[in-house]
């Protein structure tokens, strides 16, 4: 399920043209997954708020992160969440800094939310 959400320019990957790696050299972004609550307003999603995100290499383990969850909360405390696909710039020395100073909205280029687990 993709959302069609569009990030807004000062939370898109702005180093889109490859974060100064010369053309031949080129790596491929990375692909991670996380998740978050279906309340939480996806304008507001990677703006840095103090609350850490986990990150998962597949789908899956976001999922049974999500499961794990929801069996510490509890049922009466239960909101829906969100498992969402992101893909970030490739980590090149820049982009590593860049993540560090300005947070993941700077080198994300793409989000789909992928799934709801009620």
């Amino acid at each position: 399920m993709s959302c069609g959400f569009e990030l807004p320019d000062h939370q898109r990957g702005l180093r889109a043209s490859g974060g100064g790696v010369p053309q031949g050299m080129r790596v491929e972004t990375m692909i991670l997954y996380s998740y978050s609550h279906c309340n939480e307003p996806l304008e507001t999603r990677w703006v840095e708020d103090g609350i850490p995100d986990f990150f998962y290499t597949n789908e899956e383990a976001a999922r049974q992160a999500i499961l794990s969850l929801r069996e510490e909360v509890g049922e009466a405390e239960w909101t829906p969440m969100r498992i969402e696909r992101i893909e970030i710039e490739p980590m090149t020395d820049e982009n590593v800094l860049i993540l560090l100073n300005d947070g993941i909205a700077a080198i994300l280029t793409a989000y789909e939310i992928v799934e709801t687990v009620s």
